[in-house]
């Protein structure tokens, strides 16, 4: 159905481009969200299916990811689908395999290049001079966004609309961030760990225990560990009543050395972008 925004409401959206913005095109383009609390309800009736049923839901949600959503609408409907598929016999999902590979996270439509380099072992005080001053003014904001995309930084972090949710989402650091604390957080990741995003010692009441960033779902805790490169970011998903406990570690998610591969004129384009609005993902 169509979203009606009251005037007040849009006048109060478009005073930030950025968040607003999101808001605004969601408004849009509109997630058909009385069915999916429907499909949320059916997800848990394991009999009396047929397998054109289960066809048909999977395509629903499928339809459902080409509409706007919030920063974890993606992940939503992919918990959703992978909780109806686990109930399946092999012989099911082999039948529905056509329908349910789909990757509902936005990829981006610009293509990536990895740093040229020279790189170096980077410390703070050796990058600082390519970002301080006017320097910055001579960045290539572009190459700077395939920076952020070729080193994964995408992988955890949401920026402009693209990335991963493991991480704090750095669309607005430029609103409470320099280029310097940019440069120590990603040179030095673990001198300064958030409460929220910080590795956490996760013990089971099985005994297992598990080290990496926690992220609370629906119905599961979300662990991306630790002793994961940045190119496996799969998480292992634990049911809450499972966990036996949880404690902070003093070690950052994020591996150091992620811009040791770029150079220095590399290094301040991807700073600036980071400090930019973004750009058009196209």
């Amino acid at each position: 159905h169509e979203q009606k925004v009251p005037d007040w409401q849009s006048a109060l959206i478009s005073r930030n481009r950025q968040y607003g913005g999101a808001v605004s095109q969601l408004l849009k383009d509109y997630p058909p969200v009385q069915k999916l609390g429907y499909a949320f309800m059916l997800r848990n009736l394991k009999e009396g299916w047929s397998l054109d049923q289960r066809r048909a839901y999977v395509q629903f949600i499928n339809r459902a990811a080409k509409h706007s959503g919030g920063r974890s609408y993606a992940k939503f409907l992919s918990n959703l689908r992978d909780e109806v598929m686990n109930q399946l016999t092999p012989n099911e999902r082999l039948a529905l395999n056509d329908v349910t590979g789909e990757n509902f996270l936005k990829a981006p439509q610009f293509p990536i290049h990895p740093p040229k380099g020279p790189g170096k072992n980077w410390t703070v005080a050796e990058a600082q001079p390519f970002v301080a001053g006017n320097e910055l003014k001579k960045a290539n904001i572009k190459n700077g966004r395939s920076m952020y995309h070729a080193v994964a930084c995408a992988a955890c972090h949401r920026f402009n609309g693209l990335g991963g949710d493991i991480g704090p989402d750095l669309s607005m650091v430029r609103t409470k961030f320099s280029s310097t604390y940019l440069l120590e957080s990603i040179i030095e990741p673990s001198k300064e760990i958030s409460d929220q995003y910080g590795s956490k010692i996760v013990t089971l009441k099985d005994g297992r225990v598990l080290t990496g960033v926690v992220v609370p779902r629906e119905e599961v805790y979300d662990i991306y560990e630790t002793s994961k490169t940045t190119e496996e970011v799969k998480p292992v998903s634990i049911v809450f009543e499972d966990v036996d406990s949880i404690v902070d570690t003093p070690v950052s998610q994020m591996p150091p050395g992620l811009i040791n591969g770029m150079s220095g004129e590399e290094i301040r384009d991807l700073i600036a972008y980071l400090l930019s609005s973004g750009l058009p993902n196209k």
